[in-house]
């Protein structure tokens, strides 16, 4: 009797060990290919791959439907891990279908003028806003089952999976997350709630400094409801005073670089730092001092982050030089070609480049092409370091911080070497 009990326990072992096998390794291998999908950046994702990933997850679905899995339910071990499997499964497929309702929404976008005439359509942006929203929702519904389903009872190889699909999803759903949180703030930043004046410092990388490059000109940025206005650009030689006046600074670039008068009316030097918020703080004070203008915000950008704000079909005299700059070498011409045709200390060339500035920004603000190149090209811009910008009111500056497209150098980490 003892024989057949353990012959039958066997049997029953056996039957169970290769109907876990089988569903496990054909769910797995679905969830593997599935999952993929979720480290792809957004800019590279498009409609057939995540139907594609999709297709996978609803095949995983159909596989958890059919008998073995049914009769794999009933063994209390193998439970768990259908479980963890159907989560993945039900909470997946939402989050492919939002994911391709945003890409249809970018890429409409991408067809339409964000800016025409000197006025950012908001009402473009606002097209985003509830594609958005719903691919948040997926995916912290995705993120909680994910970590609910993690538990002692799953298999290696499935915990594997679902850890990493856990990790995943968590970095997806922080970047939507900031992605929302950055929408809503840019009426305000454009103007919505009342006008706004911007600090823009150009930056030239022939001559480095913390914050990129010596600060080669200033000028300004209105934006009303959307409506944006140049202002005056200046030489930072002609805004500087002769005898330097010290103007209120953190203490910390006031330690470090107030050696070097960066926390001064010099004004060349206020890119000494490479703690960005800290030289747009000293930045906009001494614009206030020396010209009387009140800011909300900086912009600081070099010569590769003004070609990749460009219209593609813009045209810019770069005057004294015999030159038209086109978007693909406005970097070259201030870094390089300026100092060969007119040389390194001639008045000409420093009238060339701020010509240069002040008419790109006209070009950008003007407008009038599809926003898809402009936006992908100032995303990689920004990404680079080649495009700052800091917001003086404290809410804004914490979700551009979390953007990471205001060069803090701030951490909660403790850093002995001050990395």
């Amino acid at each position: 009797m003892k024989r057949k009990l353990l012959l039958f326990s066997l049997v029953v072992i056996i039957v169970v060990g290769g109907l876990a096998l089988y569903v496990g390794i054909r769910a797995r291998s679905e969830l593997n290919a599935a999952r993929s999908i979720l480290g792809t950046p957004v800019e590279e994702l498009s409609p057939s791959g995540v139907r594609e990933a999709r297709g996978h997850l609803e095949a995983a679905e159909r596989i958890l439907g059919e008998p073995p899995a049914a009769f794999l339910r009933l063994i209390p071990v193998a439970r768990p891990n259908l479980q963890a499997v159907d989560a993945v499964v039900d909470a997946g497929i939402p989050v492919m279908n939002d994911a391709i309702a945003l890409i249809d929404a970018r890429e409409a976008l991408g067809d339409q003028e964000l800016v025409s005439n000197g006025r950012v359509r908001l009402e473009v942006l606002e097209e985003l806003r509830e594609p958005l929203r719903q691919q948040l929702e997926s995916l912290m519904t995705l993120e909680s089952q994910l970590v609910s389903h993690r538990s002692g009872w799953l298999l290696p190889p499935l915990w594997d999976v679902v850890d990493d699909f856990a990790r995943r999803t968590s970095e997806l759903r922080s970047s939507t997350e900031r992605a929302t949180q950055a929408l809503e703030i840019a009426p305000s930043l454009l103007g919505a709630d009342g006008p706004r004046t911007y600090l823009v410092l150009l930056l030239n990388n022939a001559e480095l400094r913390g914050a990129g490059g010596i600060l080669s000109a200033v000028g300004t940025v209105g934006a009303r409801n959307g409506r944006l206005e140049l202002g005056e650009f200046l030489y930072h030689g002609d805004l500087a005073t002769d005898d330097p006046e010290p103007v209120q600074a953190p203490a910390d670039l006031e330690r470090r670089f107030g050696r070097y008068r960066a926390n001064t009316t010099t004004v060349v030097n206020a890119t000494a730092s490479a703690d960005v918020p800290e030289v747009a703080t000293v930045a906009a004070r001494l614009l206030k001092k020396l010209g009387g203008v009140e800011t909300d915000g900086v912009l600081l950008t070099d010569p590769r982050g003004i070609a990749a704000l460009l219209p593609p079909d813009s045209e810019i005299a770069a005057g004294g030089a015999n030159a038209d700059l086109t978007r693909d070498n406005p970097a070259d011409f201030i870094l390089s070609d300026s100092y060969e045709a007119l040389g390194g200390a001639d008045p000409g060339r420093r009238s060339a480049i701020l010509s240069v500035g002040r008419d790109a920004f006209e070009a950008i603000l003007e407008g009038n092409s599809p926003s898809s190149g402009v936006l992908d090209s100032a995303a990689t811009a920004l990404a680079g370091g080649h495009i700052r910008f800091v917001s003086l009111d404290a809410a804004e500056q914490e979700v551009l911080d979390q953007l990471e497209v205001t060069g803090d150098l701030s951490t909660d980490s403790v850093d002995s070497l001050l990395v």
